[in-house]
């Protein structure tokens, strides 16, 4: 078994890190049936979800995508922000027509497209993006009955990561902004929930967490803070406060890292293009190493 340390992820070759038992795995049908999760082999699926006041969901989401292209794999990160989508600006990508709305309007019409014509490549090997919706009245058109269709079109990719944003709270309303995140929250192969690692931002986090485990029950979630400051003793005390809040255990953290991150959004593109081996790049690619092994 290859060891998934971040020096050997940098070093090997991302053939050698595709192990037999992760390509097959990517093959399987999940048990649940469901339309997220159709009768037919289908990529595996990520969706990345944070709190309001802004936690660097988005920025997670891009640098995750980056790094489990960099491990080998190939992935369509998706913009599924209804409310504010960023994605195209955060990565430089200009917007050429197609959109997340577009495209389900055109999977109403035609379950049988070609998803190529529809997303835009990246600068980054193996990263492909799925605008969002321009306009949130068009967000009726992304309709939960047609994600199988969509999987079924995306069967080139390993992986689809969901930016999201969205009230997990189930206050009984039928628009398509307040279903849509929940949908992909509990309707995911894995789920990253990314707080803030201040008492704001982790208080934020909590109080969403309650949601989270009635949309996702006994299924793991993945609680990400975010923006840890480089003091000593930050990061545990960030990882105990949220578990005093919520006895929830931390996956990962990731150090605040502002001049990288900065010059990555001037630049548009992820963390590791400005620094490789700078300390937010190397944790947000050992956290996807533990997100692609079985």
């Amino acid at each position: 078994m290859v060891e998934l340390t971040y020096e050997a992820i940098l070093s090997q070759n991302p053939e050698e890190l595709a192990v037999a038992s992760v390509l097959e795995s990517l093959s399987q049908t999940g048990s649940s049936q469901t339309a997220f999760s159709p009768k037919i082999a289908s990529p595996k699926t990520i969706t990345v979800w944070g709190p309001g006041g802004s936690p660097g969901r988005s920025t997670l989401a891009i640098n995750l995508s980056d790094s489990i292209a960099r491990l080998g794999y190939s992935v369509l990160l998706i913009d599924a922000d209804l409310f504010n989508p960023s994605l195209p600006l955060m990565l430089g990508v200009p917007l050429r027509g197609h959109t997340l709305s577009t495209l389900f309007a055109e999977l109403n019409r035609n379950p049988a497209i070609d998803l190529k014509d529809f997303v835009t490549e990246t600068d980054i090997k193996g990263l492909s993006l799925m605008p969002g919706i321009t306009n949130l009245a068009r967000a009726s058109e992304i309709q939960i009955e047609l994600f199988a269709a969509f999987l079924s079109a995306a069967q080139r990719y390993d992986y689809l990561v969901f930016d999201v944003a969205g009230d997990l709270a189930d206050k009984g309303l039928t628009s398509n902004s307040e279903r849509i995140p929940r949908f992909l929250v509990r309707e995911a192969q894995q789920v990253i929930a990314v707080g803030e690692a201040n008492i704001l931002g982790l208080e934020r986090l909590a109080r969403q967490v309650a949601d989270l485990r009635r949309l996702r029950f006994d299924r793991q979630v993945r609680f990400v803070l975010n923006r840890v400051e480089p003091k000593p003793r930050s990061t545990v005390e960030a990882a105990e406060l949220f578990w005093q809040l919520t006895k929830e255990r931390v996956s990962a953290t990731l150090p605040q890292d502002r001049k990288t991150l900065a010059t990555a959004l001037e630049r548009g593109c992820p963390a590791s293009v400005i620094r490789q081996r700078g300390e937010f790049s190397k944790a947000v690619l050992s956290f996807a190493a533990t997100l692609v092994t079985p």
